[in-house]
């Protein structure tokens, strides 16, 4: 798992090296605006026992300095790496973060999301003794983040990502369910304001 996040980095960082000397010469791909700004994007991210779709606002403070703040809707499907033989839900959120920029568009910061979630979960499935469960918990996400943000068309954007941190419960109403070590992927595309 850790191979699949480093090389996604990895790879990140080589398409933003390569096509930052490719885009010198072509207006098409050569169009951020100039920094300051804002920007809104469509942001869906993908980790082994979920997903992630959502809104992400971001503004830059200064020419490489940009904070941002996401609204989310989360998938989840534990399976059995969880607690239980089976965890399944979904929950809304939001995220926190920060990322500094270099001129051709990579990026490396933090985010914090926070989840409330809903997780109904089986034990023993099939058998005489299963039983089932629902449990509330208040998700605390802390990541670390690479991102290359390229520019197309204008003002649009397309931007991937890889990020590596923790799935922390930090509130819990009912049996406790799967949390710890997590990466997640993404993609967004958006617009400068």
């Amino acid at each position: 798992m850790t191979k699949i996040l480093y090389g996604s980095m990895g790879l990140i960082l080589l398409l933003g090296l390569h096509t930052n000397a490719a885009a010198e010469n072509t207006n098409f791909f050569n169009t951020e605006p100039s920094r300051p700004y804002s920007s809104l994007a469509f942001e869906f991210q993908a980790y082994w026992t979920g997903i992630i779709p959502g809104f992400t606002y971001e503004r830059f403070l200064t020419d490489r300095d940009a904070v941002h703040v996401r609204l989310g809707h989360q998938t989840i499907r534990h399976e059995d790496f969880g607690e239980h033989d089976d965890e399944r839900g979904n929950g809304f959120g939001g995220t926190l973060g920060y990322r500094r920029y270099w001129p051709n568009g990579l990026s490396v910061g933090v985010r914090v999301d926070l989840w409330a979630n809903q997780l109904d979960w089986t034990d023993n499935i099939g058998q005489a003794n299963q039983r089932t469960g629902r449990t509330d918990v208040t998700v605390l996400q802390p990541v670390v983040e690479g991102a290359w943000r390229k520019f197309f068309a204008g003002r649009w954007f397309v931007q991937p990502s890889a990020a590596l941190g923790a799935e922390i419960n930090i509130q819990t109403d009912g049996e406790d369910t799967g949390q710890g070590f997590i990466y997640l992927l993404g993609v967004s595309v958006g617009r400068s304001l």
